[in-house]
């Protein structure tokens, strides 16, 4: 299978990433969108990531605490390998870009998508290389019968239990 993974900075929002190589000015989302659904298709799901932590703007209410995530074209699983529509975790500090997923989120959207090892990752916008290394660890530890990967402690939940 062979996946599109676009994480793009919010409209306004370009200007933080001016120095990284990829850079092409302000994202037109609309085209983006349109993109994705003519190369790959058109039917989407839309989960939530849900933010325990959300910084508090100041005359914003209510608070940006959720990011939507949307998927497509995700692998059947068998119940007893069932994922949530959503996830509970706190925004990454460890990459060097403003809003890098963590480890964990992406390893969500992985399982989501019933990914395994074999599957193509094409990501539209990779730059801090954030999916790419959780990429690389998932891919190391997906099994081919599309079990949820292996949870370390502290991990929060990836599947229903």
């Amino acid at each position: 299978m062979r996946v599109a993974y676009a994480d793009p900075p919010y409209p306004g929002q370009a200007k933080l990433y001016e120095g990284h190589a990829d850079y092409a000015g302000e994202v037109d989302h609309g085209a983006l969108i349109g993109g994705l659904v003519s190369g790959f298709d058109p039917s989407v799901r839309v989960l939530a990531w849900i933010k325990p932590w959300a910084s508090w703007k100041p005359g914003i209410s209510p608070a940006y605490a959720w990011e939507p995530v949307l998927i497509d074209g995700a692998r059947p699983r068998a119940d007893a390998n069932k994922v949530r529509d959503f996830f509970e975790c706190h925004p990454a500090t460890e990459w060097d870009y403003p809003g890098a997923k963590p480890r964990a989120v992406c390893s969500w959207v992985f399982a989501a998508l019933g990914l395994v090892a074999d599957d193509v990752l094409v990501d539209l916008f990779p730059g801090s290389g954030a999916i790419a290394k959780a990429w690389a660890e998932y891919r190391a530890q997906a099994p081919l019968d599309l079990r949820v990967p292996a949870v370390t402690p502290g991990q929060l939940r990836l599947v229903d239990e």
